[in-house]
Parts: C-alpha cells; sequence; structure tokens
C-alpha cells in the first residue's frame, strides 16, 4: 500500500470506532429514556425509543418525559441541572455525528510540509445548503475532520456514554422505585 492508502485506511477505521462509539451514546440515552417514561417494562420503553432513527427526536421524547418528571414528580435541582448538562453535550457532540455519516471523504495537499496528501473528511460539495451551514461549522471546528479529530470524537463519544451511565444510577436512585420499569437492568 502507499502512505495515502495507508493514511485512509487508518481515517475510516477511525470513523468505524467513532460511529460504533456514537451507538453506546444512543444505548445510554435508552437508560434514561427507560426511567422517565415510566414504562413498566423496559423493553417496552426501548421498543418505543427505537422506534424513532433521528436521534434529536429520540432526545426530545426523552427531554419531555424528562420535564414531566420533574415537574410532577419534584425531581431535586441538582438532578435537573445534570440532565440539562447532558443534553447540551449530546446535541453537541450529534453535530460531530452527523458530520462522520455525511461529510466526504478528500485528500488535502496544502498545508503539508512534507507534500503528501492528508486524507480528510469535509462538507459534500455537492450539497448547496452548506454554504448555510459554513458559519456553525466554523464555532465548532468542524470545518474539515482528519484521523486525529476523529480519534478524539470517538473518545468524547466513548465519555459521553459513560456520564450518561453514571446519570442512569443517580436517577434510578431519584425516582421512586414504582415508576421504573421492571424485569430487565437498565445497563
Amino acid at each position: 500500500m502507499t502512505p495515502l492508502e495507508d493514511k485512509k485506511t487508518a481515517l475510516f477505521h477511525a470513523i468505524g470506532k467513532s460511529l460504533t462509539s456514537w451507538q453506546f451514546v444512543e444505548n445510554s440515552l435508552a437508560g434514561v429514556f427507560a426511567i422517565v417514561s415510566t414504562c413498566q417494562s423496559e423493553r417496552v420503553s426501548r421498543a418505543i425509543f427505537f422506534s424513532s432513527r433521528d436521534f434529536s427526536e429520540k432526545l426530545s421524547m426523552t427531554h419531555n418525559a424528562m420535564r414531566l418528571m420533574i415537574l410532577d414528580k419534584g425531581l431535586d435541582k441538582p438532578t435537573e441541572a445534570k440532565w440539562l448538562l447532558l443534553r447540551k453535550k449530546m446535541i453537541a457532540e450529534s453535530g460531530f455525528r452527523n458530520a462522520l455519516a455525511h461529510f466526504s471523504l478528500a485528500t488535502q495537499y496544502f498545508g503539508n510540509t512534507a507534500g503528501e496528501g492528508i486524507p480528510i473528511l469535509c462538507p459534500s460539495l455537492h450539497d448547496p445548503n452548506e454554504s448555510y451551514r459554513y458559519i456553525d461549522r466554523r464555532r465548532k471546528k468542524m470545518d474539515t475532520l482528519d484521523t486525529s479529530n476523529i480519534i478524539n470524537i470517538g473518545k468524547r463519544f466513548d465519555a459521553l456514554a459513560l456520564d450518561i451511565g453514571g446519570f442512569i444510577t443517580h436517577l434510578s436512585s431519584a425516582v421512586p422505585r414504582n415508576l421504573q420499569p421492571q424485569g430487565q437492568t437498565l445497563t
């Protein structure tokens, strides 16, 4: 293989690992939904949760159920604050997940002192709406993603999934037992 082919292989490996790590985020969010939806069965709550294919819908369903749980069951302010912080992180990171899934492969030659191409992901040149998303991507430092960026994104996804798992533990102790799903563990 050529050096560029080796770099592309590493990039594709990083993309695959990061997208797999994102699934842990979604599975963890399903655990939160299982508690706040107050379904009697975790299987039923997960069937409802995974009926939507769109992450923003899954997060919206969970957030709406969480708001009702906070209002109806009087969850404390620290629990609400933890949830809002996690939700904010999930919204931010979902933009990177979408970039991994929808950006195009390109080879960057400028800025490389060795003169060799570097494989990167960049916004699609074929999508006329990309020019409207440009400002938001600049703010998130998401113009282009190289292998190192993608590896770091995957690590952030892993950390986020663990944070959500910790929130599930906290939430399980804050929500009355009779409102939690029965018969299976939530992790």
